[in-house]
């Protein structure tokens, strides 16, 4: 069994979402990219954090600072 990116990033966040601090069960986990995909960023685990479905759709492809 490997380990996913989201696990990974489950792990080093203690289960919480980076950005509102709640509890994030897996289920309801997504990666969001700090610095957007659509703007150039990577998909390595410096530019990726968990987060809830919710805050991640929001976000959309804006940058950290918007």
């Amino acid at each position: 069994m490997s380990i996913t990116p989201l696990d990974r990033l489950l792990f080093a966040q203690g289960g919480l979402c980076f950005f509102c601090s709640s509890a994030l069960p897996k289920e309801n986990a997504t990666v969001e990219h700090l610095d957007a995909k659509a703007n150039g960023g990577t998909n390595s685990d410096k530019n990726c954090v968990a987060c809830c479905r919710e805050i991640n759709s929001l976000l959309g492809s804006m940058s950290l600072k918007e």
